[in-house]
């Protein structure tokens, strides 16, 4: 199979970023992805404590509960990506 790239043309400079793959997902994009995204579930769970033991949980803490849990998904879903292996695509 011959590794076009965006839109099947060989001479994109996006090789592999066609409409079969959108994201190359591999070890060396996920660990940083990794790091960077528990860095933040960390920091956001350490911000909401104190602000719960300060009494002073808000409508903006909400928000920032909301995008937790966003964050917590989309480190999943660069986990749980499954390779569809060496399917040609008509």
């Amino acid at each position: 199979m011959r590794n076009f790239g965006a839109n099947g043309d060989p001479d994109s400079p996006f090789l592999g970023l066609g409409s079969d793959n959108p994201q190359p997902w591999t070890l060396a994009v996920k660990t940083p992805a990794t790091v960077a995204h528990t860095v933040a579930i960390l920091a956001t769970i350490l911000r909401l404590l104190h602000r719960w033991r300060l009494s002073r949980f808000s409508w903006e803490d909400t928000w920032a509960t909301l995008a937790l849990i966003c964050d917590i998904g989309c480190l999943a879903s660069v986990w749980m990506q499954v390779s569809r292996g060496n399917c040609e695509f008509p």
